[in-house]
């Protein structure tokens, strides 16, 4: 979740703190996450400990992709408010 709203990549918008804290969370809650699709090379605010963790519960995911990608019409509606 944290990686879809805070997301720094170059080619994504941005919000500021301002724009983040005006939003409704509630929306961005209800997105059915699945480490299947995103696997963990994407998320940058997770570390070597937590992918070997991820590893042993889930095992290897199908592939590795941005969250702003799998959900990019969500986030498109978040982003406009």
């Amino acid at each position: 979740m944290a990686e879809l709203l805070h997301d720094k990549s170059d080619d994504s918008s941005h919000l500021s703190l301002a724009q983040l804290r005006e939003r409704d969370f509630r929306q961005a809650e209800t997105l059915q996450i699945e480490y299947e699709k995103i696997g963990y090379a994407q998320l940058r605010l997770i570390r070597k400990s937590d992918i070997k963790q991820m590893l042993i519960v889930w095992g290897r995911p199908e592939g590795h992709r941005l969250p702003r990608k799998v959900f990019e019409d969500r986030w498109l509606e978040f982003a406009e408010g």
